[in-house]
């Protein structure tokens, strides 16, 4: 009975539709009412556990993530993967150490490579696009800076793509003398080959590609996505400039009404102009007046409670705009919309584009669809993408 663990939202989303990929159901779920309430999985289906650990103070993080495996391993459930950032955003490192513990882990695997997405890990080391980590945009980042781009720090083996590593690796694929495994990959064979040396009693930490090798295949394939035909209401959180210039991209798009929702607005609990006549109404953050609120020690707790006022604001939208389906960027704006919505979980349909993960709102209310997207990712054209979907459906 597959359970994966993932830190936010959009990350549940997006490991779960490489699960979805293969043929399995898939379930995310965010454990508003307590891990221990949770149904298991059916045969056929593989639950994700959004632990929401990712705007959490490391420790907080780490205990969050141990109590979590603790309350699934007493029913019996062990997590398959731990879905960690292919861009080291988080606390992958406490979470690691907290789930080792519980589980009693032989061995933890750090594989955060996503090559379909350009990240590569090559030498231990982080690369995007051929960049390394620390020399992009997500060196920058408002909530999640990150300065260092080996996986695991110092306290990590590193499997080289050659095969070969500081441990020895037996002769029936046992790395021996290691506790922690930084795994290099830059394709998918590499990934085929970090899953076959995987043994039961191992934890892995790794972005989504290696589910599927971790998972296996289950009979059937989803089907295409045919997305809701009406209006459709986009949230977008994530500060990444990557994002801004998605929002850029379908400014001004027939059919396309952006709101930049500068800190006054927000603060005031006041909602933009509802819009009639058009196809989607994209609520986004203003990113430079936002930003510039975020440049604190603070940043963490600050970048929750903008989340959670943006929620509060969509929810208002909602209402008066009475949409079919929500676009979602950025993980902890998912959550904070899904939550002030009373969503209580997702039952994940397909795949919309890359990065695009499609699902069902689980809640009381009417039938809703919902497209999530990690911050910071895709393409330019991300939410062009889209738009452009929704105009054909």
């Amino acid at each position: 009975m597959p359970l994966i663990f993932s830190d936010d939202l959009t990350g549940a989303c997006d490991v779960g539709s490489v699960c979805l990929a293969h043929g399995w159901r898939v379930r995310v779920e965010f454990g508003a009412r307590g891990w221990e309430r949770v149904e298991p999985p059916a045969r056929g289906e593989i639950v994700v556990a959004d632990l929401e650990t990712r705007q959490l103070k490391p420790r907080d993080a780490g205990y969050r993530a141990g109590q979590a495996g603790l309350s699934f391993l007493r029913r019996g459930l062990r997590p398959l993967m731990f879905k960690m950032d292919s861009t080291l955003r988080g606390n992958y490192i406490e979470e690691a150490q907290a789930l080792q513990k519980v589980l009693r882990a032989s061995r933890v695997w750090l594989v955060p490579a996503n090559p379909g997405q350009g990240r590569w890990t090559v030498e231990g080391r982080v690369f995007v696009n051929g960049i390394p980590l620390e020399q992009t945009d997500y060196a920058r980042d408002p909530l999640h800076p990150i300065t260092d781009g080996r996986v695991g720090g110092v306290s990590a083996i590193n499997l080289r793509l050659d095969g070969k590593t500081d441990a020895r690796i037996g002769r029936r694929g046992r790395v021996s003398g290691a506790r922690y495994i930084s795994a290099d990959a830059i394709c998918g064979d590499d990934l085929k080959r970090i899953a076959r040396l995987i043994k039961t009693g191992d934890l892995v930490f790794g972005a989504s590609p290696i589910a599927g090798y971790l998972a296996g295949n289950m009979p059937g394939q989803p089907g295409k996505v045919k997305l809701n035909s009406g209006r459709w209401l986009g949230v977008i959180g994530s500060l990444n400039p990557l994002t801004e210039s998605q929002v850029q991209v379908i400014s001004g798009k027939p059919g396309v009404k952006v709101a930049l929702i500068k800190p006054g607005l927000l603060f005031s609990g006041g909602i933009p102009p509802v819009p009639s006549g058009i196809s989607a109404w994209i609520l986004a953050l203003e990113p430079v007046s936002f930003r510039a609120l975020l440049k604190s020690k603070s940043s963490l707790a600050d970048g929750k409670r903008i989340a959670g006022m943006l929620g509060a604001l969509a929810s208002q939208c909602r209402r008066s705009f009475n949409p079919v389906g929500l676009i979602l960027s950025g993980g902890l704006t998912a959550i904070e919309v899904c939550e002030k919505m009373g969503i209580s979980g997702l039952g994940l349909t397909g795949m919309a584009g890359p990065g695009l993960v499609a699902s069902k709102a689980v809640w009381n209310g009417p039938p809703l669809e919902i497209i999530t997207k990690p911050g910071g990712f895709g393409s330019d054209e991300a939410l062009l993408e889209i738009v452009n979907m929704i105009r054909r459906a």
